[in-house]
């Protein structure tokens, strides 16, 4: 999810005229844009990431999936609450007379604040919740179907 971060301040970079470098320093002056390109890229990373959480992952022992989703539920709860943590200090990322925090920092800011992670963890966590709703019910559907015996 820090790749949206990072696309998240290209995209805010873009709206005023700036091209920023990985490094969310200013490389460039442009005209002023909506960041199309970096909103097709955020896209796709949201896109990628449910199809790693759901179907490739579908067909994997029930342990493995629980810990797939469960990590990167934790991980982007931890990148939301450390967004948050840094924000209510007051970070420079919320004042237009100062650059983007450089690096990681600024990608964890923008990533955790943007409405896309929130999204996706809400899916990571309804596939965390259902995988297991789901297994109970095909193991009681064996069962009284006498499949499950030998």
């Amino acid at each position: 999810m820090l790749l949206i971060g990072f696309l998240t301040i290209q995209i805010v970079g873009l709206r005023g005229g700036a091209v920023l470098g990985i490094d969310n320093q200013l490389i460039a002056v442009t005209e002023p844009n909506p960041g199309f390109l970096q909103m097709l890229a955020i896209a796709a990373v949201g896109s990628a990431s449910i199809a790693l959480l759901g179907p490739a992952v579908r067909n994997r022992p029930k342990g493995t999936r629980f810990v797939f989703r469960s990590g990167f539920i934790a991980a982007t709860l931890i990148q939301i609450a450390v967004s948050a943590a840094i924000t209510a200090q007051g970070s420079t990322v919320l004042n237009l007379n100062y650059p983007k925090p450089r690096w990681g920092e600024g990608w964890v800011i923008e990533g955790g604040m943007n409405s896309a992670v929130h999204l996706i963890l809400i899916v990571a966590g309804y596939l965390l919740l259902s995988s297991r709703s789901v297994s109970e019910k095909a193991q009681t559907l064996r069962s009284g179907a006498g499949l499950d015996r030998e």
